[in-house]
């Protein structure tokens, strides 16, 4: 059916004439295509981009508007990108048709389910809408940041500010970067740090001014994206102002514990019910927070307050398919604290005293597969997803659990 559909459509023509079934699997991996995964299920032809830019230049002056168009509504990934690359081609060389550009540009924002990954963001949204901006209103970008649906429309927000940055103009890039310095996803995290990275070349001294009372709070990997071209000392200096230390549980922790575990927004995420009284938080930290089960509380440095918990211990009383003898980790933070890179700074503080002060060969867990963000907390750490999926009814929930490895 979707051959007959584009069979008098030269882009897709031109572009099927490329499809390379030996790069499919690589780039399905490499989009993140599997169940849960960012890219789950779109589907390639295996074009790398060189080659999709290359078919641009030798069709744009060729193919219809309407047959753009069509193309924004494939179900492969190489096709759409070669659509929006041509909306960019045919908009950069109408610079003396101002109705063709805006054709353009409201062609771009009504196919936005069609720009679902963040290459296609990447190549097309600055050199269009960016361009399109430059000398009218901002509040669109604003717009998707706060509001849009998917994490894709907010990448677009973000990265359209790229062309303000090469005209010297950066105070969209901040004041975007502001509405999602806490966004909950990794690739929103890396594309507010790049930006930032270009708008500190552009004003080290603007940069640093925003860093200063944000770096504390904003994702670590946010951080590091942004301060990645600073000296080596700078970096480090930036980089070594810890947030958090794991140490061990104290009683004299009960009551913070109560405060932030019996919140019904936490516990349930992790599998557990919320805490009922300072007494039972107290109980919890003599009984389950022990030296057998090796939990720690994640200690936020600038107050002294337990704000989460990190740890592993036998997965013998769990339902996760786990290897004779091999840990199962767990991990919760408080609610105030989500979205900061928390869990990930402190599994990867756990990881490091494994790996320095234990024989353990591997690593197992899981997260209800309607918590994503506790997934790619592990995937930022070197999990891989092993493709089974489980129900623990010990868990007090029937919501499949997506089963994690980490082999050390």
């Amino acid at each position: 059916m979707h051959y007959y559909r584009f069979k008098m459509n030269q882009l897709y023509q031109a572009m099927l004439a490329r499809r390379n079934p030996s790069q499919v699997e690589g780039l399905m991996r490499f989009f993140k295509t599997g169940p849960g995964q960012y890219g789950e299920g779109d589907k390639f032809l295996g074009i790398k981009v060189p080659e999709t830019r290359a078919v641009v230049k030798e069709q744009w002056r060729k193919v219809s508007f309407a047959e753009v168009e069509e193309c924004l509504a494939s179900e492969y990934h190489e096709v759409r990108l070669a659509a929006l690359l041509m909306l960019v081609e045919i908009f950069s060389h109408a610079k003396k048709d101002p109705d063709l550009q805006r054709q353009c540009v409201e062609s771009y924002l009504s196919h936005k389910s069609a720009i679902n990954n963040w290459d296609l963001v990447d190549l097309s949204c600055y050199p269009l809408l960016g361009v399109w901006l430059l000398d009218k209103d901002r509040t669109l970008l604003y717009d998707l940041a706060r509001s849009g649906k998917t994490l894709w429309e907010q990448r677009i927000g973000m990265v359209s500010t790229m062309t303000f940055i090469r005209h010297g103009q950066l105070d969209d890039t901040f004041a975007i970067a502001d509405i999602l310095l806490h966004h909950p996803h990794d690739l929103i995290h890396k594309a507010v740090g790049w930006l930032l990275r270009e708008a500190g070349k552009r004003d080290k001294a603007a940069l640093e001014a925003f860093l200063r009372p944000r770096y504390r709070t904003m994702p670590r990997t946010m951080l590091r994206y942004t301060i990645e071209k600073f000296p080596e000392a700078e970096r480090l200096e930036w980089l070594s102002k810890e947030r958090i230390r794991l140490r061990p549980w104290l009683d004299g922790d009960a009551p913070v514990l109560f405060k932030y575990a019996s919140d019904p927004e936490v516990g349930p995420r992790a599998g557990w019910p919320p805490h009922k009284s300072v007494e039972e938080s107290l109980e919890i930290i003599r009984t389950v927070f022990n030296d057998a089960t090796c939990t720690w509380a994640i200690e936020w440095k600038e107050t002294g307050e337990a704000i989460g918990a990190m740890g592993y211990g036998p997965s013998c009383q769990c339902n996760l398919p786990a290897r004779e003898g091999e840990p199962l980790i767990g991990y919760w933070v408080a609610r105030p604290y989500w979205n900061q890179g928390i869990c990930t700074e402190a599994l990867r503080m756990m990881l490091d005293r494994i790996r320095k002060t234990t024989e353990i060969k591997s690593l197992i867990s899981g997260h209800f597969i309607d918590n994503p963000a506790s997934g790619r907390v592990m995937e930022k750490c070197g999990f891989f997803p092993t493709g089974e999926t489980v129900v623990d009814p010990e868990q007090g929930r029937d919501t499949p659990i997506r089963v994690l490895r980490l082999e050390l």
